[in-house]
């Protein structure tokens, strides 16, 4: 359980979406925000500072998390709160045809850039006597295998065996972080729409999120984001836990 009134948050993939709806609900709590993503973010929130960044590019993670550390260090924070939520499903095809550069843009994009900064964080925060939490947006998808969906499948698996890991290594530490994955279901977002634009040649289950939209069944980014938080102010966290919003 995490009380996050007065908590400095990271938040990745904030200018719309579900990063954009954690944003809103972090910001009612009181917390003070760093906001990150390759779009402008053009909300008022009571306390943020919003960076513009590629999260596919690696070497932009060490300056990102340089501009947090001082962020926290202008303010007098009771907890400190990493939410990895930046992604992208593409490319969407069977693995024989998927492109070269996509894969790799959307592998660093969704595994290698939110295992450097959990690291990271770590790194810069292991004497920080207070509470840590870093929670890594994973997917159904991480154990569900689709076809067409194979490079999406592996970075959110890979996600969330990482998140398991990195839990193990801070149950030992002298300041723990605390390293969970948390799931937010099938949520009305941009990926959705991408997932209902594609070929069902390369996505044979596009039916089934063709559905889903249609009959009301999408969670609101709000009402996702909001799951989310509720769980995470309310659940016993292990280090290293994996969560899912719709079994809670």
């Amino acid at each position: 359980m995490t009380n996050i009134d007065n908590a400095a948050c990271l938040v990745t993939g904030a200018s719309r979406g579900l990063g954009a709806s954690l944003a809103r609900a972090l910001d009612t709590r009181g917390a003070s925000l760093f906001l990150v993503a390759r779009s402008a973010i053009v909300e008022r929130y009571r306390d943020a500072q919003a960076v513009a960044a590629d999260l596919s590019d690696p070497y932009s993670i060490d300056d990102l998390l340089d501009g947090f550390t001082r962020f926290v260090a202008e303010r007098s924070p009771r907890c400190l709160l990493v939410l990895n939520n930046a992604g992208t499903v593409a490319p969407i095809a069977p693995a024989w045809r998927c492109d070269a550069g996509q894969v790799d843009a959307a592998i660093r994009l969704n595994l290698t850039a939110p295992m450097l900064v959990t690291g990271g964080f770590i790194r810069r925060f292991a004497d920080a006597d207070l509470p840590k939490l870093v929670v890594n947006v994973s997917s159904g998808a991480a154990s569900t295998p689709y076809h067409g969906w194979s490079t999406y499948c592996a970075g959110k698996a890979g996600l969330d065996h990482f998140t398991r890991c990195a839990g193990l290594e801070q149950r030992g530490a002298p300041h723990p972080a605390t390293v969970i994955a948390i799931a937010p279901g099938v949520v009305d977002t941009a990926m959705q729409d991408a997932i209902r634009a594609s070929d069902p040649a390369d996505f044979p289950q596009i039916g089934k999120f063709t559905a889903l939209k249609e009959g009301g069944k999408l969670a609101t980014p709000r009402d996702a984001a909001e799951a989310m938080i509720r769980l995470i102010e309310t659940t016993p966290l292990q280090n290293g836990g994996v969560y899912d919003v719709r079994t809670r």
